[in-house]
């Protein structure tokens, strides 16, 4: 499967403004990441590990997972409990809307 990023090739260097703690690779992963919660919401941290093409845990939530969530695009469906068992990943309205920019 190619990463969704490929659909749509403008999306990686427009996020880098909004995320400027992401390295170019990180970038490309959290836009797979963005589309991928557009299209199907919520998902769990392996599943975003997997789109992300990431097998370190820490490595992606420390480097990915986290800038998306401080920037506000992602959200938490247990906030008040990061370590949730059944903790997943929504796409935010924000998120929504950058998306919708980005992609037009």
């Amino acid at each position: 499967m190619k990463p969704l990023r490929q659909a749509y090739p403008k999306l990686c260097p427009k996020l880098v403004p909004s995320c400027p703690k992401l390295s170019q690779a990180q970038c490309a992963k959290s836009s797979d990441i963005l589309l991928a919660l557009m299209h199907a919401s919520p998902l769990p941290t392996l599943e975003l590990m997997q789109i992300a093409h990431e097998s370190n845990r820490s490595r992606f939530r420390d480097n990915i997972l986290y800038e998306l969530l401080n920037v506000g695009y992602i959200a938490m469906t247990h906030p008040d409990n990061p370590r949730h068992p059944q903790q997943k990943y929504y796409l935010t309205e924000l998120g929504m809307k950058v998306l919708d920019m980005l992609t037009k």
